[in-house]
């Protein structure tokens, strides 16, 4: 019997380790960390996460436990575990599926994140916002042949790309061509383990 641990802080990352446990419907605890009081440097932390990043995901079974980061590695550990359904079994579908996947967290995730906390250099902020901005809009381009990014079916492609898009909802519209996003963004609220996790780990600008 496996135990589960979320180490987070209010983020998109973390919410988005939160939608994976809340989607496979796991009994875990939940343990919230403080990123502007620093807790994320604490020693205790940092032997979970050395790179001092949030969210950790401790898994105990049996005499065994490992400290899992990255909320990518995190989503599909547990969607491969527990709801495969939601993963294309057709290998060109789930190759395209993947590619939906990496691009929100390594391209979105970062240029989001990185316009951020650049947000005292208006200059370099804007354009690494745009730039992250051009990525999505060409990532939900495929929302145009169906309601989700990989056709009529929800896959842990829209569930990556939640977070991001939730955290900027506000950004999105204000944007005359990202209705579609935001059709989309509403369809993804209404998922009950999206509703629980934006209790704890959500996070607006």
């Amino acid at each position: 019997m496996r135990d589960y641990t979320l180490v987070y802080a209010r983020s998109g990352n973390s919410l988005r380790a939160a939608i994976a446990l809340e989607l496979c419907q796991l009994n875990f605890k939940r343990c919230e960390i403080s990123v502007s009081d620093g807790d994320q440097k604490s020693s205790s932390f940092l032997k979970l996460n050395p790179a001092g990043y949030v969210p950790v995901l401790i898994i105990k079974d049996n005499n065994t436990e490992i400290a899992l980061s990255q909320s990518g590695a995190i989503m599909d550990f547990l969607l491969s575990e527990y709801r495969s359904d939601l993963i294309p079994t057709n290998t060109i579908e789930r190759a395209k599926c993947y590619s939906h996947f990496y691009a929100s967290i390594s391209d979105i995730a970062i240029q989001n994140a990185l316009a951020r906390y650049l947000h005292h250099h208006e200059e370099s902020s804007n354009f690494i916002f745009q730039r992250m901005l051009n990525v999505l809009l060409a990532e939900f381009s495929s929302l145009q042949s169906g309601e989700y990014l990989c056709g009529d079916k929800v896959s842990i492609a829209d569930y990556a790309h939640f977070p991001i898009v939730y955290m900027r909802e506000d950004q999105l519209r204000e944007m005359s061509d990202a209705q579609h996003i935001l059709d989309w963004l509403n369809r993804m609220k209404e998922d009950p383990a999206i509703i629980r996790s934006i209790e704890y780990a959500g996070i607006q600008l």
